[in-house]
């Protein structure tokens, strides 16, 4: 997954209209994001901005996996979302 998700961006970066179905599909991405975190009970703005910042790191993750960094650790990943996912 990281590879093609990599692929598809770098591909995004050259072409505009490969850019705005990448900007479509992460729209998608972050609402539906949203969506669950209301449903965990948090208020809709604290909940947009924490799917944001899920799908930032998860994007990063994927980044860092590509190339086998050490900061790509699944563990740290999860304590992230459990963050994220802590009521306030």
């Amino acid at each position: 997954m990281a590879g093609f998700e990599g692929a598809l961006r770098g591909w995004a970066a050259q072409d505009p209209a490969i850019a705005e179905r990448i900007r479509i599909v992460d729209a998608r991405r972050v609402s539906y994001l949203t969506d669950e975190l209301c449903r965990l009970g948090q208020e809709p703005g604290m909940a947009q901005r924490r799917a944001e910042a899920l799908y930032l790191a998860l994007l990063g993750f994927y980044a860092a996996s590509r190339y086998g960094s050490a900061t790509a650790d699944a563990a740290a990943l999860r304590d992230f979302l459990d963050l994220a996912m802590a009521r306030p």
